[in-house]
C-alpha cells in the first residue's frame, strides 16, 4: 500500500504527463532555466500563495496548473476560478503579465483554458500542450478561435446555394463561439467540394496548421484525394496541392493482414475460426465487428473496447461492456499477449462517438403472460369480420 496522500498521487501523475509533453519538472528551490525550452516549477510562490505549477517557456511565465486529487475530477469546473486567480497573481522574482494558459488537472482528467480566445472557456484535453506549441501560438497575434472571427466574406461564384448556406452558416457558428458543428447535405449536393472550400478558407485566412479529413473507406479516401488535387480556389489560380501539402494516412499500424480481422456473419473467412484465433492467439490483435461478438461471447484476453457507433439501449450497452470485464491470470494472458506483465485486472473503453454519455432506453422483454385467451381473441376478430 502507498503512504502517499491523494494529492501527492495526483501530482506524481501530473509530473509524468508534463515530462511526456516535453516539460522539465523542477522544484522551486532548484530552478534551472537552462535545462530546456519549457520548465514546469512546482509550488511557485505568488502574492496569493504558492501555485501548484507555473509553466515557463524561454524563461517567461506563460501558464499555471491547479492540481487536484482524483476525487475532484467530476467537479473540476468549480476550481477554474482558483486557477484563474493564480493566473492574475504576481509571481515572486518575476515582473509578469497575467498568465495565458490555464489548466486544472487531477492527473486523470485535465481541463484547459486559453485566455487569448475572445470568449475564453475551459475544455477537456488529453494531455498538456508542449512548450513548442505555446511558442508557436504566441507567434500569432491572435489565437485560432479569435482568428476565426476575422474570416472574410465568402466569394459565392461557382458555388451552389446549398454550399453557400452550409459554409456561411458554419462560419457564423464559429463566430458565435460554437466550436463544434455538423453539416448535413443530400447525396450529390457537393459535400466534398463544400468541405474543401471551407478547409481552404481555414488554411488561407485563419492560418490553421493541421486539418483532419476523415473517411470510413479507402475508396472514399481516394475520391477525396482526387478532388483536393483538382480544386482551384476562386482567389488563386494555383491548385490546392500547389499551395498546401496533403498527407494520406492509410496504414496505421504497418502490420500484415493477420493483425486485424473482421468478424461478422458475412466474413469471407470462417467467423468461428477467426474468433478462436482472437481468443487464443497473438493475431489478430484487432477484431472489427458489428453484432456477432458484441454479446454472449467470452474473450478473456480482451483489454480494449473501441466504440465507433452509438448504442441506444442500456441493457445492450452493458452487455457490450461485459466483453471486457473477464479477468485472466498473468500466465494465461501472456499466451495471447507476451508483453503482459501481470494479471488482467482492468480494461479500457475508447469512446469515439459519445456512447458513454448518450441517453439510453430501457429494453424490456416481450410480455409472455397472456392477458386474453387465444380462442376469445380469434373469435372477437371473426365476429367483427363477419359482422
Amino acid at each position: 500500500m502507498s503512504n502517499q496522500t491523494p494529492e501527492q498521487i495526483a501530482r506524481d501523475k501530473i509530473d509524468a504527463m508534463l515530462k511526456l509533453a516535453g516539460w522539465k519538472v523542477q522544484d522551486r528551490k532548484a530552478i534551472d532555466f537552462n535545462a530546456g525550452l519549457g520548465i514546469a516549477v512546482r509550488e511557485y510562490p505568488t502574492d496569493i500563495g504558492p501555485a501548484d505549477y507555473v509553466l515557463f517557456v524561454d524563461r517567461k511565465p506563460l501558464g499555471v496548473i491547479e492540481a487536484k486529487r482524483e476525487e475532484e475530477g467530476h467537479r473540476l469546473t468549480i476550481h477554474e476560478s482558483q486557477a484563474e486567480a493564480y493566473a492574475y497573481a504576481q509571481l515572486k522574482y518575476v515582473n509578469n503579465d497575467p498568465l495565458t494558459f490555464i489548466y486544472e488537472s487531477t492527473g486523470e482528467i485535465t481541463r484547459f483554458t486559453n485566455f487569448r480566445d475572445t470568449k475564453p472557456r475551459a475544455r477537456q484535453v488529453f494531455s498538456f500542450h508542449r512548450p513548442e506549441t505555446f511558442k508557436e501560438w504566441l507567434a500569432h497575434a491572435k489565437s485560432l478561435r479569435a482568428r476565426l472571427l476575422d474570416l472574410p466574406e465568402l466569394q459565392r461564384q461557382g458555388l451552389r446555394n446549398c454550399q453557400i448556406t452550409a459554409i456561411e452558416t458554419l462560419e457564423q457558428s464559429f463566430k458565435d463561439n460554437f466550436p463544434r458543428a455538423l453539416i448535413q447535405m443530400v447525396t450529390g449536393s457537393g459535400k466534398t467540394y463544400t468541405a474543401i472550400t471551407f478547409i481552404y478558407r481555414l488554411l488561407r485566412f485563419a492560418e490553421a496548421k493541421r486539418i483532419l479529413f476523415l473517411v470510413d473507406t479507402k475508396n472514399l479516401g481516394e475520391q477525396a484525394e482526387q478532388e483536393f488535387m483538382a480544386y482551384t480556389p476562386s482567389d488563386d489560380n494555383r491548385k490546392f496541392t500547389e499551395l498546401y501539402i496533403i498527407e494520406i494516412v492509410r496504414e496505421e499500424f504497418a502490420e500484415g493482414n493477420d493483425f486485424c480481422k473482421k468478424i461478422t456473419y458475412r466474413s469471407e473467412e470462417d467467423p468461428k475460426s477467426i474468433l478462436a484465433q482472437f481468443r487464443n492467439s497473438y493475431n489478430p490483435r484487432i477484431a472489427v465487428t458489428v453484432n456477432m461478438i458484441a454479446t454472449g461471447t467470452d474473450v478473456k484476453p480482451l483489454e480494449c473496447l473501441l466504440f465507433m457507433r452509438d448504442v441506444r439501449t442500456s441493457n445492450y450497452f452493458e452487455q457490450m461492456k461485459g466483453r471486457g470485464t473477464r479477468t485472466l491470470k498473468g500466465d494465461d494472458l501472456k499466451k495471447v499477449t507476451p508483453s503482459a506483465k501481470s494479471n488482467k485486472t482492468h480494461f479500457v473503453i475508447v469512446d469515439a462517438v459519445g456512447v458513454t454519455k448518450s441517453l439510453k432506453t430501457d429494453s424490456r422483454p416481450l410480455e409472455r403472460k397472456p392477458q386474453v385467451a387465444l380462442k376469445r381473441f380469434i373469435g372477437c376478430g371473426f365476429d367483427r369480420f363477419t359482422g
